[in-house]
């Protein structure tokens, strides 16, 4: 899975969501001649990061991953290896050793920041925080600013700022009673930046592994991406539709249990009108599935579905809305995931 997020560096997708090349330009630089070699450079790394690691050469593993190409061991699962070492009495944690290390390479990011953030707080070392703040170490988001709030609401303040999350500034200013320098901030502030991309997916397991890579790799090229965070209660998802409307892209992950989700199909259909209204543009991934899976409702993919048909077997207007956003999707040109190889065109 460390892979996967380098190949869709590699192979251009990123250039491709700003870009909209066509097909020949793609499939040409996939057979770029270049990409073996850069594909067996990535696979290097990683194996020798996991000796080290499994050597307990925690240190050397850090800088590894540090000036991993790409920042592919920069991940949340690099995180949970450090953090999951045991420590015994008087020794440094391993984690710390790469927090360490990774702030003498510059700026953490956001994973790196927030997991940093939370040991400094434990810690009761806010000051530490502050510097960093001041030396531009780590990336503002208004996850660090709500953590930082539980101990430091002026230092939470900056945090919401920085990162430009407006409605926690404002929220931040009314709880202080501040109420004049509302409208002073809003009228400063950027207005809200349109999202490039929307990740439609399904499955924790999904969220954090293969689709936090794919996040990870399009915001190291820059790309802004708009992914659910959080699972969603009830019947109005009316944000993220919204979200949809406001994007240029979609990536549709399609994986074995994605028909498990009507949020998934929801905004599959909305996708698909998007589309057709020509505000939006339409990447299906296919996950370990095929494409024919997805279009013939075939195998895990297609049970799960025959599932929520039988869920609104009284809504069968819904369930053809569905089916047909699915055969329109799945329909372009896309790219495949496997075990067996790595990364495909299809269909």
């Amino acid at each position: 899975l460390l892979l996967l997020s380098f190949l869709f560096c590699r192979f251009d997708v990123c250039f491709l969501l700003t870009n909209h090349r066509s097909c020949s330009d793609l499939r040409s630089n996939m057979s770029d001649a270049s990409a073996p070699m850069a594909i067996k450079e990535v696979l290097t790394v990683v194996q020798r990061f996991q000796e080290l690691f499994d050597q307990t050469r925690y240190k050397e593993a850090a800088e590894l991953a540090a000036e991993s190409p790409q920042w592919i061991l920069r991940t949340p699962d690099t995180i949970a290896k450090f953090r999951n070492v045991h420590v015994q009495a008087g020794q440094t944690a391993p984690l710390l050793q790469y927090f360490a290390t990774l702030l003498t390479k510059g700026k953490l990011n956001a994973n790196e920041s927030l997991e940093l953030a939370f040991l400094v707080v434990n810690q009761n070392k806010k000051n530490l925080l502050e510097n960093w703040l001041e030396e531009d170490k780590l990336e503002c988001s208004d996850e660090l600013g709500d953590l930082v709030k539980t101990v430091d609401n002026d230092l939470a303040l900056k945090i919401y700022i920085k990162a430009g999350t407006t409605p926690d500034v404002v929220k931040a200013f009314a709880e202080r009673k501040e109420f004049g320098k509302i409208p002073i901030y809003s009228r400063q502030a950027p207005p809200p930046q349109q999202h490039q991309v929307f990740v439609n997916f399904r499955g924790e397991q999904l969220r954090n592994n293969f689709v936090s890579h794919l996040v990870e790799a399009l915001k190291r090229n820059e790309i802004n991406v708009f992914i659910d965070n959080q699972e969603l209660r009830g019947e109005d998802i009316s944000i993220l539709l919204k979200r949809i409307e406001d994007s240029r892209i979609a990536l549709v992950v399609f994986s074995t249990r994605y028909t498990e989700s009507r949020w998934c199909l929801r905004e599959a259909a909305k996708i698909k009108d998007c589309v057709e209204q020509g505000t939006l543009k339409v990447l299906p991934i296919f996950y370990k599935v095929t494409t024919s899976n997805v279009k013939q409702l075939k195998g895990e993919f297609g049970d799960h579905f025959r599932d929520r048909e039988w869920e609104y077997r009284f809504d069968k207007p819904k369930v053809e809305r569905w089916k047909e956003a699915l055969a329109f999707i799945s329909g372009k040109l896309g790219l495949t995931f496997d075990e067996r190889r790595y990364c495909n065109l299809s269909p």
